[in-house]
């Protein structure tokens, strides 16, 4: 199927799941955890900053970037502080190579949730970082974003509201040490669900002349950005392992998201690629969300590594065209490129 040859209104490049470990691999696997959970593919990292550029020229200020959560593989500062000079600048690793994706061209274009693996052990048992116990701290001090929180866009003349959800606070009287949280559990809390609803009411009380120029929440399209899924395709089948991964409140949250508004979930945490256009909240059943999950884009082990790009085109009629064109490439065959497999169109 020919990609489309009208510029799409907007753009979202959809990355999920890096997994840096403290250090770059393939310079040195020594680090706290890096042993027994793998860290990210350097080489993949390459093949992003060969590919990633070209959606800058060709989508411009009609992109907008979102990582959807891991960015790290055990919340260790020096992960943090090598993921996060990758995602925004294009440093030196070496006395020759440089590797990175300038989002700090975007930078007021780019939106970052945690996961699990960013939120990792509580207290200093743990870890030899004993001056960093409290990883949550550590991701706000590079990624200081308020969470949850809902940011208002104007894109090419279309309103957009993006909502951030933090999918980590499970709770802490059940769950020693946050083990729950880091063998994959997740849990959005009724506090939060609460602070969302306030941000939409708040939103939706407010004259366009009190957020931006043009800007109408009511008829915006809104994003959710989260790293739990809310829900699987009907072929995955159900294990020990799915119900480990889960989000506990995923109804509740998926009741809320539909109540608000939301057209649009992106999510990581599965390490695979996968869309469901049709996801309806118990609440709401005549109401449909779509859910994408961008898959791992440079998780060390896994089957293929990939991201996607979504580009939205207004109908005008209260919908929007969606195509999801998924990128990915094969490091386990040692081919580090990424690459467009196809092209999906949806109307959301």
């Amino acid at each position: 199927m020919p990609m489309n040859q009208i510029k799409p209104d907007i753009a979202i490049l959809h990355l999920s799941d890096l997994h840096f470990g403290p250090y770059l691999q393939g310079v040195s696997r020594n680090g706290e955890w890096s042993t027994f959970t793998a860290p990210h593919n350097f080489n993949l990292l390459i093949g992003m900053g060969i590919k990633i550029p070209g959606f800058f020229q060709k989508y411009g200020d009609r992109l907008i970037v979102v990582v959807t959560g891991d960015i790290t593989t055990a919340a260790e500062p020096p992960a943090y502080e090598a993921v996060n000079n990758y995602l925004r600048d294009f440093p030196f690793v070496s006395s020759n190579v440089r590797v990175g994706l300038k989002l700090h061209q975007i930078r007021d274009r780019m939106y970052i949730v945690p996961g699990n693996h960013d939120i990792w052990l509580y207290g200093g048992l743990f870890t030899r970082w004993k001056r960093f116990t409290n990883r949550r701290e550590e991701f706000l001090r590079y990624f200081p974003e308020r969470l949850p929180n809902a940011y208002p866009r104007v894109i090419n003349g279309i309103s957009v509201t993006l909502y951030t959800i933090d999918t980590n606070r499970v709770r802490r009287w059940i769950n020693p040490f946050n083990f729950t949280n880091v063998l994959g559990r997740g849990e959005v809390g009724d506090e939060q669900i609460a602070e969302l609803l306030a941000l939409h009411a708040n939103l939706s009380g407010k004259k366009p002349k009190d957020t931006l120029q043009d800007f109408k929440y009511g008829s915006s399209l809104k994003i959710a950005l989260m790293h739990h899924h809310l829900a699987l395709p009907s072929d995955i089948p159900d294990s020990l392992e799915q119900k480990l991964l889960e989000l506990d409140d995923a109804q509740a949250v998926l009741n809320l998201l539909s109540g608000i508004g939301v057209r649009l979930v992106l999510c990581g945490h599965q390490h695979f690629p996968y869309q469901i256009s049709d996801l309806k909240a118990n609440n709401n059943p005549g109401y449909s969300l779509f859910l994408s999950c961008a898959g791992s884009t440079t998780q060390l082990e896994c089957d293929k590594n990939s991201f996607c790009v979504y580009e939205i085109t207004d109908k005008h009629n209260g919908t929007y065209n969606l195509d999801v064109l998924l990128y990915t490439a094969d490091a386990k065959s040692s081919n580090y490129f990424f690459e467009p497999q196809d092209i999906k169109t949806f109307v959301i």
